[in-house]
Order: structure tokens, then sequence, then C-alpha cells
């Protein structure tokens, strides 16, 4: 029986059903779903949309305008040719897909035991790029349901074994179709297969079978791939190479600095009472002052996110130690959380702490030698990032409901912003 179907709907479920339906349809009959165009929509989506309902039934997967898989174009092409090419009737159907993703979090958490499910999918469902993309045709919400799915499956694998596994990969094998970065689901389960392995300290047939099962993504995405010749479509190819990019793994822990605030409540005694053992993290700062996120005059384009154009309105108006202050802050935060979590959950993990920790760390790889990094980017990590954290919370039902203001507060001010601006 799958995790999905483990129990019947019941009155909490259906509760859940309307209250994660009930900040969208709020959204989407305000707007109408007919906002400007985001940057991306117009730059790229919209077009290759375009571009596959003119070629339909066929598929111009080879090449097309956009960096990211081909799934996304071909559900929206089909959609479109029966309800219309327009960006509202378009949008319509990644409202409806990020609904159905928000859905599959609150059963996947309330699966795994979390003790408040309801508001682990809130959470999820109001940070502030994953609620903008539900009313986009930005590829990563199409991917969200899929992902979703394929964790839930992934999580179930210490029980079920290559079973899930095998499920986890096909989930996971549609995200990547989505966009090619949601190969940390299935690289990660490979980190949680070594330690497997390690912790059993032989390799069986049956390990053998679950690394098969684990590999099945990389082998079904293989033909696009290699059709392309990269991991892009050609025409893209030469816009943003693959080169390290150290600042990234460093805005990834101010990104939980600030969007896992709540933790810091249970983060902070924790690394108070182990000072010892967490003396090192001093040996950290270094590595912040040499790849800091840059900010103001000079930054790259990925700088437009929210956290780091608010430290460069901090800049223009307070002079640049106020911001830089601000920022080593964040990213204090951030380590010390992680820090935190590994003292609680990762240096003896069970296999939930396995895969979780094993996508955190391959997800921290791959912004890390990708060129174009902007802070919704890492909104493909946010679920992982909320089932990391949720725990350290334990039963506070109050540090929650703090954490989902906080949440809601920062997507209504964005999400009001990018609506009326159309921009990012």
């Amino acid at each position: 029986m799958s995790w999905w179907r483990a129990s019947r709907p019941d009155r909490q479920d259906i509760r859940a059903a309307l209250l994660l339906a009930l900040p969208l349809l709020a959204a989407g009959l305000a707007t109408g779903w007919a906002f400007p165009a985001q940057t991306d929509e117009a730059k790229f989506h919209w077009g290759v949309i375009q571009e596959f309902a003119r070629a339909w039934p066929q598929v111009p997967w080879q090449d097309y305008h956009s960096a990211t898989g081909p799934l996304p174009y071909i559900l929206w092409a089909a959609w479109g040719r029966v309800f219309g090419l327009t960006l509202p009737a378009l949008r319509v159907l990644t409202t409806l897909v990020s609904y159905a993703g928000f859905l599959a979090f609150y059963r996947l958490a309330r699966r795994q035991g979390y003790p408040m499910p309801l508001l682990a999918g809130l959470i999820l469902a109001l940070s502030p790029y994953v609620f903008l993309h539900s009313f986009t045709i930005y590829t990563v919400n199409v991917g969200l349901v899929f992902a979703v799915l394929a964790m839930g499956w992934y999580l179930e694998a210490g029980a079920k074994g290559w079973r899930a596994l095998l499920a986890g990969g096909l989930f996971a094998t549609l995200a990547v179709y989505c966009r090619q970065h949601y190969l940390f689901l299935p690289a990660g389960a490979g980190i949680w297969w070594l330690g497997r392995v390690a912790r059993r300290r032989r390799l069986t047939w049956g390990a053998a079978g679950e690394a098969l099962a684990i590999a099945l993504p990389a082998l079904l995405v293989m033909p696009l791939l290699v059709t392309w010749g990269g991991l892009v479509p050609p025409s893209m190819q030469g816009l943003h190479p693959l080169r390290l990019h150290p600042e990234h793994v460093m805005f990834m822990l101010i990104f939980a600095g600030l969007y896992a605030a709540p933790a810091a409540w249970t983060a902070w005694p924790t690394v108070w009472r182990a000072r010892r053992q967490a003396a090192w993290l001093i040996l950290a700062l270094p590595l912040f002052v040499l790849f800091r996120p840059a900010f103001g005059p000079g930054a790259p384009d990925t700088a437009e996110g929210i956290i780091l154009h608010a430290l460069d309105l901090v800049h223009r108006t307070a002079g640049p130690a106020v911001p830089w202050l601000m920022e080593g802050l964040l990213w204090l935060n951030g380590l010390v959380i992680g820090w935190a979590w590994w003292a609680r959950d990762g240096r003896r993990p069970d296999d939930r702490g396995w895969m979780l920790w094993g996508w955190t760390a391959v997800f921290a790889g791959l912004v890390g030698i990708s060129d174009y990094v902007g802070e919704r980017f890492f909104a493909l990590w946010m679920p992982a990032l909320v089932l990391l954290m949720d725990p350290m919370l334990g039963e506070r039902r109050r540090l929650r409901l703090i954490w989902l203001a906080g949440m809601a507060g920062i997507t209504a001010a964005y999400c009001i912003l990018k609506m009326s601006a159309g921009a990012g």
C-alpha cells in the first residue's frame, strides 16, 4: 500500500484540503491570474509554450529557447489547446498542479509522523517563491508535485526497500523532466544508500537492486541529455556554463537563516550547551568573508531576490556596515541552525535523517556549480528544508504559527510587489 493511500481521507484531511486551497483561491480570484508577465514568463516560457502548441501533436524537445526540461511545456501546450494560450489560462494549470503538490506534501508530513502536518503544508505553500510560482508559468512548481511524491516514496525506502526506491525514481524522473536540478532527489537517495550499506558493512543482492532503482532517473534522463549534448537545450548551452560558485552555498545558509528562523529558538540553546564542540563554527567565518553573496552596486542579476534586494535598499539608505552586519547575522543563524540539526539528528541519523541530509548536501553541491542561481531557485529545496526544520520545533505549536505568519507576511508583500510590477 502506498504512502499516499495509507489511510482513507478523514475529517482532518478534508479540513487540510480546504485550508490549503484557500490562499490559492483568494489570490486567484483577486488577480484573475491576469497580472503583468514576470521576467522569465515573457523572456522564455510563454514563447516556448506557443511553439510546442503549434507543433502539436509533435513535441520539439530537441531544442527550444529555455534552459529547463520539456515536460511543463508539453502539459501547458495540451492545456492551452483546450483552454487557450493566454497567460491567465496557462497560469491556472500551474495553480492546480501546485495545489496537488501542497496536498501531497501534507500527506507526506502526516504519513511521516510530523506533529502538525497541516502547518507544515501551509508553511511550504505560503513560502514566497513557492506561492508566487503557483500563479506563473515558471517550471519549478510544475515539478513540485512530482518531487514531493518522489520524496514520499524515498522516505519509505527504509521499510519497503527497492519498491519504494523504484516508485520514487519514477516520480523523480518526471520532476527532472520539469527542472533538471531535481536530480538532487535521486542523488541524495544515493547518499542514503551508501550510508545504509556502510551501516550494514556488507553489500547484498537486495542492496544492489536498490542501487539500480536509485540509478533509474539518471538512465531515463540520459536520452534527453545525449540528444541535447549537455544539461540544457543546445540554444541555451552558452549562457550559463558550469563553474564553481561557493557564494551560492554561503547564500544557502542565509536563506535558511531567514526562512527557517523559528528553528533558532532551539538551535542557539543547543549550540550554547555544546559550545566546546560548536567552537569550530568560527572556522567558517573566513569562508563567509571570502565568498559573501554580493548585493548593491555591481552585484550580479541573481541579487534580485528578497534578501539581497532588501539588503541593497538598506545599503542605499544606511551605508554598507548595517546590511553587511544583517547579512552576516542571517548567515550565522543559518549556520547555527544547521549545526544544531546535525547535533540533534545528523550524528547518528535514522533513515529519514540520511535521506534529508543527502538531499541537502547534493542540492548544495548543485547550486555550488550552477552559474545562474537567484534566491527563487531555492524554492526547489523548500520542501526538504521544511522537513528538516520542523522536527526541531518539537510540539511547539506557537513557534510554527510564528513561522507561518512570518512566511505569509513576506509572501503577501512580495506577491503584491511582483504582481503589480511584473518583474522577477
